[in-house]
């Protein structure tokens, strides 16, 4: 439960960056939960963890994203239309989620053809669709 602090020094003029790590285990410290929600699809799963990283497991199929910008992007995986973007995500309601520092946002949902997202307070309506015919509004 405790974050892991990595600290690398080096003597060549004093240079910083930044790592953002994320290690999908309980440490040493940590408890176990009491009740197991068994095999679900939410927040720490391991597949919506490498997805939010960039990652797509072998059997998601993308799908095609019209009324947002490229940083949007939708899998169909497991059942569940997984969506990655850095905006927050108001309609379908979302079986599970997960989000990472740098504010990417992923969500997994039943089946939609549109969804709305929010950008800073201002709605986004955005269609999904296995097929590549939209016609832009």
């Amino acid at each position: 439960q405790t974050p892991v602090i990595l600290v690398l020094d080096t003597s060549r003029d004093m240079v910083h960056y930044r790592f953002d790590g994320i290690i999908p285990d309980i440490g040493p410290l940590g408890s176990t939960p009491v009740i197991s929600a068994g095999v679900t699809l939410k927040a720490g799963d391991q597949d919506m963890t490498s997805i939010l990283e960039g990652v797509i497991p072998g059997g998601a199929v993308r799908l095609n994203v019209a009324g947002t910008d490229s940083r949007t992007t939708a899998y169909n995986y497991n059942g569940f239309t997984i969506l990655r973007t850095p905006f927050s995500l108001l309609s379908p309601a979302w079986e599970g989620s997960a989000s990472s520092a740098d504010g990417t946002n992923v969500y997994a949902f039943r089946e939609s053809p549109v969804v709305l997202l929010s950008e800073r307070g201002k709605m986004i309506r955005a269609r999904i669709s296995s097929r590549g015919d939209f016609i832009d509004e």
